[in-house]
């Protein structure tokens, strides 16, 4: 297969160096192969002095920061055929947000590969992940599916931001909020893709096509209430992904607090001309109602958990989100290709999708995600017919 073949395909299928560190046990339990960081296709240093290489490997995971892969004695799963089913059920997710690409000159089938090309020919060239750790496993996904593809991806520049006090609410605690850092790396755009018909279309309505795209995560927990550095992020991007929900509880002191921050967000795209997504909240799977984290879980029972199918559904968060949009004015705008609107913000559904991969879930972490390139898959359908169909000539 060569490099433009990986980019033709709307599914690509698990790699063979991507299934070798799956591990083999022989009657005695003994590793016999894979479960291993094999220096192979998933194995690419993020940063030129880094130890956290494996990230881009079946079952690497993350505790709450960057992710990387273990090796074969850790809780991700080490059956290949979990990682198979997530494939299977990837597809039939995607099935039910449809690209009909009889009516799409570029003929571009792969998702992720259509939302480089066009972003190349957007204002900055730049998509920006804003938030938490799981934020960080998207922009983790982002890069890993694009060098499978064989796209041209850089090693990345991180860049730490200073920490202000006097923008913190209240006595919280300063670690808990603002933009700790960002890292970004660089995308190389094919030249087939900037001489196809859509995007000469495409560079009537921007600048010309750029070589490059960044793609770039900013870590918080929590933003500070003013949204400033959000305004930051936003004047230099031409889309912004976010979430960070997770943090706020719904008995929490603190929930208000999450409402707020949503409306001042808003306020900052009022008069931008960056794209703001806004990524649904992932689903946990702890052993409470909906899934939900609670704060027993820093207690005793914390000894005990185990990641539990979801019972009820808690989408306070979702509901919250939808209704800050509409007081402010906004119009929120799902992957149904409704027409467009003049006040609108991307809703990017995650929940439920999340809520089927209970087996990607790792021991007592019942947040994050066991890597597997397809569970990403509905994703970068969400955003692809987001970017079409703002981009309608």
């Amino acid at each position: 297969m060569t490099p433009t073949d990986r980019m033709c395909p709307m599914m690509l299928e698990l790699l063979p160096d991507e299934i070798m560190t799956i591990p083999v046990w022989d009657k005695n339990r003994t590793l016999v192969d894979g479960g291993k960081n094999n220096n192979g296709a998933c194995s690419y240093p993020i940063l030129d002095n880094t130890l956290e290489k494996g990230r881009c490997c079946l079952g690497a995971r993350s505790g709450g920061g960057g992710q990387k892969y273990w090796g074969a004695e850790v809780d991700c799963p080490q059956n290949l055929t979990i990682y198979r089913q997530v494939q299977k059920s990837a597809v039939q997710e995607m099935e039910a947000y449809p690209v009909t690409f009889e009516n799409n000159p570029s003929h571009i089938k792969c998702d992720i590969c259509r939302v480089i090309n066009i972003v190349s020919s957007m204002k900055h060239n730049r998509i920006s992940i804003v938030g938490d750790s799981v934020q960080q496993q998207l922009f983790h996904g982002f890069e890993c599916e694009l060098r499978r593809r064989h796209f041209d991806v850089s090693t990345a520049v991180i860049k730490t931001w200073p920490e202000i006090k006097e923008k913190l609410p209240g006595d919280r605690v300063g670690w808990k909020y603002g933009v700790k850092a960002d890292i970004c790396f660089n995308v190389t755009v094919p030249q087939w893709m900037n001489h196809n018909q859509h995007n000469q279309q495409l560079n009537q309505l921007h600048t010309l096509s750029s070589p490059h795209v960044e793609i770039c995560h900013f870590n918080h927990y929590r933003p500070y209430p003013d949204m400033a550095q959000h305004m930051d992020i936003a004047n230099s991007s031409d889309v912004m992904m976010i979430n960070y929900g997770v943090h706020y509880l719904i008995d929490d002191k603190i929930a208000n607090e999450f409402e707020q921050s949503l409306e001042s967000l808003l306020k900052v795209f009022d008069n931008s001309e960056c794209l703001l997504m806004y990524r649904e909240t992932s689903a946990q799977h702890f052993d409470n109602d909906g899934g939900e984290w609670s704060d027993r879980f820093n207690g005793n029972d914390g000894d005990n958990i185990v990641c539990t199918p979801i019972t009820g559904t808690v989408k306070w968060r979702t509901r919250m989100f939808k209704q800050v949009a509409k007081n402010s004015g906004y119009s929120v705008v799902d992957s149904f290709h409704q027409p467009k609107v003049k006040k609108e913000v991307v809703f990017l559904p995650f929940f439920d999708w999340s809520s089927k991969l209970i087996s990607l879930k790792d021991g007592q972490d019942c947040t994050h995600f066991c890597y597997t390139p397809h569970m990403w898959y509905p994703m970068w359908r969400h955003v692809r017919i987001a970017l079409d169909r703002m981009n309608r000539t």
